[in-house]
């Protein structure tokens, strides 16, 4: 019983903070867009915690919402490329999971083997992107 208090309380610090670079386990509740997941944790959590959006680390695709036609085309084309790979209730390991400055994880997300992030960039559906300005 105090260990599993005491793995909680780890694990509550590190998702609070802002860089814990360590791998979680999460199940895919939907895919958002095209570099963004909704997750729950499968590791114990307060409930509060335990869902959260997972942002891509590496690439940057287009927004649905975005005003020219061109590139909401793209978006959704990236999202249905991601919907393609990542399924309700598949699990996943998010790699080097940091929080982003929106609270979302920032993490590496691997399908058998593929970094997710440079399959988008190679299918042109998503740039390279490491933060600061976006180039859409």
């Amino acid at each position: 019983m105090k260990r599993t208090i005491l793995l909680s309380l780890i694990l509550v610090l590190a998702l609070v903070s802002p860089s814990f670079a360590a791998d979680l386990n999460v199940q895919v509740l939907r895919v958002v867009d095209g570099d963004t997941i909704r997750v729950c944790l499968l590791e114990p959590a307060p409930e509060i915690l335990r869902v959260n959006l997972v942002r891509l680390r590496g690439c940057d695709a287009p927004e649905l919402h975005d005003q020219r036609p061109e590139l909401r085309t793209k978006a959704e084309a990236a999202r249905i490329w991601i919907a393609g790979l990542v399924h309700v209730g598949d699990t996943l390991t998010l790699e080097d999971v940091q929080r982003d400055k929106y609270g979302r994880f920032l993490a590496t997300v691997r399908v058998d083997g593929q970094d997710l992030a440079q399959g988008l960039i190679a299918a042109g559906l998503a740039k390279s992107y490491d933060g600061g300005r976006r180039s859409w």
